[in-house]
């Protein structure tokens, strides 16, 4: 186990975080999840709230990997496996790696999975029967849009996880502390895309995350990409703090709070 850890670390923490997953049933909490949000959205609701409901969903699905991630180190910590993992001289940027490509991942492919069935214009019900031929008829810029903005906004998500996880020592604490973080990335994506927030809110990235998704074509033109210069940039350096956050505090869970916890 130990020349497996040290010869291939990353390999080797990507399929322990993988297999304590599965067994922990967490690891299908979030397919289960998109096909569940799709059934609603297609069948239940109305067709006016379908396109805000899948934006809803896919970037719950993309921030909620924190609750991955903690849920994965919070194993760890009660397990003894980080001790472990810092005498095979596993790095923390290893360790945060692996943490990151699980979440993005699942992000990614539950994210595309919702934005692409979500949307209206795919795979039609009409009259009780289905039209197989909308099949690939849905919005491919959003989809697009989508996948990288899902990648980007799970592995942001889960770098500032690693917070939480190095300070709190209980699984109440964690909780808190996890229930915050979801609501500061969150709460203002949501009320933005149900109820247009003022343009100083661009800056908040799942903000501007949310509004890129639903409107890709900002981007390419030159009117609506002037205002966005500023956030695109905050945006950016939003995403490298949260990489130095994330390395920081991976790097106390292996030499520091995470094995004196153990």
């Amino acid at each position: 186990m130990r020349r497996g850890v040290s010869g291939r670390p990353f390999r080797a923490l990507y399929k322990a975080q993988r297999r304590m997953l599965g067994r922990a049933s967490t690891g299908w909490m979030y397919p289960l999840l998109a096909v569940a949000g799709v059934a609603v959205i297609r069948f239940l609701l109305p067709e006016a709230y379908r396109e805000t409901a899948s934006l809803l969903l896919a970037m719950f699905l993309a921030l909620g990997m924190s609750v991955i991630a903690t849920a994965a180190v919070m194993h760890e910590k009660e397990n003894g496996l980080l001790p472990a993992f810092y005498i095979s001289g596993v790095k923390p940027w290893r360790y945060l790696l692996s943490r990151c490509c699980y979440a993005a991942v699942a992000a990614l492919l539950s994210g595309c999975f919702v934005l692409w069935f979500g949307d209206p214009a795919v795979i039609r019900i009409e009259k009780g029967a289905v039209d197989w031929s909308a099949l690939l008829q849905g919005n491919l810029p959003r989809l697009c849009m989508g996948a990288a903005l899902m990648i980007l906004l799970s592995v942001c998500s889960v770098c500032l996880a690693m917070l939480p996880a190095l300070m709190c020592e209980t699984l109440g604490g964690y909780t808190f502390s996890g229930a915050v973080l979801a609501v500061l990335l969150c709460g203002p994506a949501a009320w933005d895309l149900l109820s247009p927030l003022p343009q100083g809110f661009l800056f908040h990235p799942a903000v501007l995350a949310g509004r890129l998704i639903r409107s890709p074509e900002m981007l390419t033109r030159r009117l609506t990409l002037e205002p966005l210069l500023m956030p695109l940039l905050s945006f950016a350096l939003f995403a490298l703090l949260c990489l130095a956050i994330g390395r920081l505090c991976a790097g106390g869970l292996l030499h520091g709070k995470g094995g004196a916890s153990a």
